[in-house]
This record gives structure tokens, sequence and C-alpha cells, in this order.
């Protein structure tokens, strides 16, 4: 990841900011039960008629109706943990299935009881429990020591960046200009002024509107500052909605008299 990162995006973040944002995303969330929530739902269906030493051979039994109890555990953290193994593989394997959000165990057999049957999902749950335990004290070891492997490399690309740009503003002919860039940036001679008009009647008092010039102006200006916004994504990227609209109202107060109002853009 860090090698795809373009020296614009490595030169604009902190490098403590930029290392913790690679760790994060490469880190391990090792799935948490919420017990609180777990349920049951059952099926009708064929189930086996006898207990046999290894589940594995129970469906080659035809079977007789029966019932499928599935108890599900929500859980959150990352789906694919499910397939990993703990350092000290459990005593018992539970045989399961799983979604993004929940843990599914069942019970199935003509042999089952209710006290049985709950007495299976409770010594499925332990045993999760357990498994997700000893897993996450490995995962948590790797993810503490993330940071110590990416910032060298990171400060290593940073370096390369910056020699990259030293270069490239060292060369004495001039760069292209871009065709019709914005002009967010140009202030206008002499600084607007917003003249709202009152509405005319039927309308409540103190009802004003723009004129239509100073509204397609604003729209221009807006949309001016957008296209600033595209060209350069990772300037933007990380901002707060708060950032970015006062982004807009720096370029509006420059050309309206400061007269534009932070509450003009809440939603």
């Amino acid at each position: 990841m860090i090698n795809k990162l373009t020296d614009a995006q490595v030169l604009a973040a902190s490098l403590d900011a930029l290392t913790q944002q690679i760790a994060d995303s490469y880190s391990i969330q090792v799935p948490v039960l919420d017990l609180t929530k777990v349920d049951r739902t059952y099926e009708d269906a064929t189930v086996p008629e006898r207990r046999v030493p290894n589940p594995n051979f129970a469906d080659i039994q035809i079977g007789v109706p029966g019932r499928v109890h599935t108890l599900h555990v929500p859980y959150t953290g990352q789906q694919h943990m499910f397939c990993y193994m703990p350092p000290v593989p459990p005593r018992l394997a539970v045989v399961g299935a799983t979604t993004e959000t929940e843990v599914m165990v069942y019970a199935a057999g003509a042999w089952f009881t209710a006290e049985s049957i709950t007495q299976k999902f409770q010594q499925d749950l332990e045993t999760l429990e357990d498994a997700l335990r000893r897993l996450r004290e490995n995962c948590d070891r790797y993810n503490t020591a993330l940071p110590t492997f990416i910032r060298p490399r990171l400060d290593k690309r940073h370096r390369t960046a910056e020699q990259t740009r030293q270069t490239t503003e060292g060369i004495k002919f001039p760069l292209r200009q871009v065709a019709n860039p914005p002009q967010t940036y140009k202030l206008p001679e002499k600084p607007k002024q917003i003249a709202p008009q009152p509405v005319k009647a039927p309308v409540k008092p103190d009802e004003f509107v723009l004129p239509e010039s100073d509204y397609q102006d604003i729209l221009r200006i807006c949309e001016s500052m957008s296209l600033v916004m595209e060209r350069s994504p990772t300037v933007f990227e990380n901002a707060e909605e708060e950032h970015i609209r006062v982004h807009y109202l720096v370029q509006l107060n420059g050309q309206y008299q400061g007269e534009a109002d932070r509450r003009d853009f809440q939603p």
C-alpha cells in the first residue's frame, strides 16, 4: 500500500497520522460475540435417527422427521477470522456457519432433548469464546507491532517523494498551465454586495429572494470550488464536513464582502 501512495498523498499528510491510517487498514479485528443478544430458531426437517461417534457419518443415515435447532450469535469483527485456528486448537470442534453479522450453530438429531440441546449450545458458546480469546491475544500483538513495520518504510517513501518534489521544482523551465483552471482564488476588482429583494405578496413578512444574477454567480463560485476539490482529492479526502463548508465560505466571502454566513451551508 505504501508504494501505491502518490507523492502528493505522502507529502500532504502527517507521517504519524498516515502511519496510523495504514495500520488501521491492515489491523486484524477478531470477532467479539454479543452474548446478550443470542436467540434461536428451528425448522422441521429430516434429522439423523441415531448418534454416532463421528458426526460426519450421520449423513449416511436415512433419517427421520424432526427439527433442526439453530442458535444465532451476533458478533462484530472480521468474518474471515472464523476460518483461522488459534495457537492451541480447541478440544471440541464447533460445527456451524457464519454471516457478516452472526454465527449459527446447530443441533439436529432424534435423540436430543431440551436439556441436551441447551447443554450443547452452551458448550459451543464456551468453545467459541475460548478460541476467539486465544486468537485475539495473538492478533493484538500483531496489531501493536504494525506501526513499527510501517513507519520506517513510510519514512523512506517520504524521503523519495520529497526528493522528487525538489527535483521537479528545481527545473528552470516553466510548467505548462492547466487549460481553464478554476478561478476561485481571483478576487473581483470591487467586492460585490448581495442585495436581497423582498418577495412580492402573497408571502410571509420578512421573506427575501436573491436576484437571478447573484444566484447564478454564487453557483458558479461553488462549482469552481468543487472542481478544485476534484483535482486535489488528497487535500480534502480527510476533511470534516464543517471544514469543507469553510472552504466554500472563504471563496464566497472573498467576493461578497464577507456577507456569506456558515448558516447558509447548514443542511
